[in-house]
């Protein structure tokens, strides 16, 4: 029989055994639990520090607790003017920076604007679509007029501002969020937008869509006159998700000066939903 060893010593053996057993068990239930816990924790990371998801003005009692405690919690950027060729002026956007984002993280959101330019066409018209934009400021080529294109708190969603002197569109449009419709403490693309008209000047503001009708998408004739939309009516419940809205088709003629429905019988468009849904 193979001499076995001393009792010390077998004893020591089985007892290293026991322990590599038990730090594998260790290193496979740790390991377990990262797998579990880690991406989840990763998620909700990035999902409070993500630019396009935690952008837009901080509103509401988040807001008035801060002013109240003498916090700034948010200021402004301004970002480079340019220059809106057709009318001889210029116009900025002026975008909410988040102070309570983490300094490194805001770095990170200051980087990626200079790689990612705010315009998204680099030709004519300017189309502006930043995630944080809170109103612009125009002025002339001297320096003069300057003002800005809202005198009240608001997110603009998207602006389409022509500059070229060979377009025929003579206005500017703006996709604006004026209150945080859905409660989460900032206004931003999830909440209800409505449609803005203004000159090339950044003056003769105007409403376009009343607070009934919220704008989903939109569109233009070729000579410009005309504004096509889409659009989700508010329901008597506020409550009601805003998927469950009803649709409908609108036509702005920008000569005219009105609004009105493109569709004289609007229920066409609850019959192609209940086709689908029953």
């Amino acid at each position: 029989m193979a001499d076995r060893g001393t009792a010390p010593d077998f004893i020591g053996r089985k007892t290293r055994i026991l322990l590599v057993t038990d730090a594998i068990l260790i290193f496979m239930a740790c390991t377990f639990f990262l797998w579990r816990n880690v991406p989840d924790y990763i998620r909700s990371i990035r999902h409070r520090y993500n630019p396009m998801l935690n952008r837009g003005p901080i509103v509401g009692e988040k807001k008035a607790e801060a002013v109240s405690k003498g916090l700034a919690i948010q200021d402004i950027q301004v970002n480079t003017p340019r220059r809106i060729t057709k009318s001889g002026v210029w116009f900025v956007e002026i975008v909410q920076r988040d102070l309570q984002i983490p300094r490194d993280i805001r770095t990170v959101i200051r980087y990626q604007n200079l790689a990612y330019p705010i315009a998204v066409k680099p030709l004519p018209p300017y189309y502006t679509e930043d995630p944080s934009t809170v109103n612009l400021l125009f002025f002339s080529d001297q320096g003069s007029d300057a003002h800005l294109l809202f005198d009240r708190e608001v997110f603009i969603k998207f602006a389409e501002i022509p500059h070229d002197s060979a377009d025929s569109q003579d206005y500017a449009l703006y996709l604006v969020v004026r209150d945080d419709s859905n409660g989460d403490g900032r206004m931003n693309s999830e909440d209800n937008a409505g449609l803005w008209l203004s000159d090339l000047y950044g003056h003769n503001l105007k409403q376009i869509t009343p607070d009934s009708l919220v704008v989903q998408s939109l569109s233009k004739s070729e000579d410009r006159k005309q504004i096509y939309m889409v659009v989700r009516i508010k329901p008597k419940d506020r409550k009601e998700p805003r998927e469950h809205w009803d649709q409908a088709i609108y036509m702005y003629g920008v000569e005219q000066k009105h609004l009105k429905p493109m569709l004289v019988d609007q229920t066409v468009l609850q019959k192609a939903r209940s086709l689908l849904q029953r």
